[in-house]
């Protein structure tokens, strides 16, 4: 998701993410894509919709390792 709540892509099994226009790239470079930039930080871009609330990807990994 965006900022805003809108779903660009999803994530793949293989780590890579794919837009409706089934465009399949990393985190960073799908968030240049939709910024119009060459490349851009994918962690600070996206959030996760995780526990009945939006997280930006950044802070969601985090949770991750610190509760694996």
């Amino acid at each position: 998701y965006s900022s805003n709540k809108e779903k660009i892509c999803q994530v793949l099994e293989n780590g890579q993410v794919r837009d409706n226009e089934n465009y399949e790239t990393s985190i960073h470079k799908m968030s240049a894509k939709y910024l119009n930039k060459t490349n851009h930080n994918g962690w600070k871009f996206f959030y996760a919709y995780y526990q009945n609330q939006f997280l930006l990807l950044d802070e969601l990994r985090y949770i991750c390792q610190r509760d694996s």
